[in-house]
């Protein structure tokens, strides 16, 4: 993975070369202002290359909101100001990831994380962090905000899987507080399958 870290000051290029040294194991880019061009932006949405602006939120704002489409296709966008206080997941903070991108540089560069996705402040069941982790693809992203609206109003999650897909993704779903339903006769409200399915009341994950 390769992240792009883009700032606009001598003292945020400075803040960018101590992120730099975090990810040992990833690419890191450095941009300054002359060098964030549309291009730069676009190609980053097209790729999902995680986006890291250190400076003001609103250019953060402008310079990615030409491309912005949704939550599935977007990429991951952090925004820090230039003295490292807070630390902001802005776009795909839990399908790409820009959540846990901002808690490690918050943690590395002593931050302050700014977390505002409503599953993550209650600590509840993320659906879309929970296919993203298991390698599973969401057919119909629209559903997504069904089910967290029951697991932020305390309802019960039914998820079921299709038999022949195995244990392994309904363990994963039940350590998260969901609960089993039958996949031919439940009604559930999330199902796993690699097969076609007609129950489109349902969110469907696909492996």
């Amino acid at each position: 993975m390769t992240i792009r870290i883009i700032s606009f000051t001598k003292k945020g290029r400075e803040l960018a070369e101590s992120i730099s040294g975090i990810f040992l194991n990833d690419e890191t880019e450095l941009y300054e202002k002359k060098e964030c061009t549309d291009e730069l932006v676009k190609s980053s949405f097209d790729e999902k290359m995680p986006l890291v602006f250190i400076g003001a939120l609103g250019i953060a704002v402008r310079k990615t909101a030409p491309y912005i489409k949704d939550k599935t296709k977007d990429c991951p966008v952090v925004v820090i100001d230039e003295t490292g206080r807070y630390v902001i997941p802005v776009l795909s903070g839990h399908i790409g990831g820009a959540n846990t991108l901002a808690l490690k540089i918050a943690e590395k560069i002593g931050g302050e994380p700014v977390i505002t996705t409503a599953t993550d402040i209650n600590g509840c069941f993320a659906v879309d962090v929970f296919a993203t982790e298991m390698g599973l693809r969401i057919v119909n992203p629209q559903k997504i905000k069904e089910v967290s609206k029951k697991v932020l109003e305390g309802e019960d999650v039914f998820a079921a899987a299709h038999p022949k897909l195995g244990r392994s993704y309904m363990e994963q779903a039940r350590c998260r507080g969901v609960k089993e339903a039958d996949y031919y006769r439940g009604n559930p409200d999330i199902i796993i399958t690699d097969k076609p399915c007609e129950m489109q009341d349902a969110l469907i994950l696909k492996p």
